[in-house]
């Protein structure tokens, strides 16, 4: 019934991570995706910024990814990969 909703970004993320999805989220209304823990969290959203780089997405919902992904390094106590983040974050909000 949901799946006929999905957009054609979600389709390709399906399609790009399939092994991701099912290994580190629950599954819920057939296409949405929660993270199981905070270093699922944390991966997700480095999916996620991948995912938008190769989309070709602007500056602006790359650098709000950047941040989402910052604050999860942190949550796993991954503090070079958030200060890496962070600092990426910084560049695409002034470029």
């Amino acid at each position: 019934m949901f799946s006929e909703i999905k957009s054609s970004a979600e389709r390709r993320f399906e399609t790009l991570y399939p092994s991701l999805l099912r290994s580190r989220y629950l599954l819920i209304d057939d296409f949405r995706y929660i993270p199981i823990d905070e270093r699922a969290a944390f991966l997700q959203a480095g999916d996620v910024i991948e995912f938008l780089i190769k989309e070709g997405t602007e500056s602006l919902p790359l650098a709000r990814a950047y941040h989402t992904a910052s604050a999860k390094a942190m949550d796993v106590k991954n503090y070079d990969k958030a200060m890496e983040y962070c600092e990426i974050e910084v560049r695409q909000k002034y470029e």
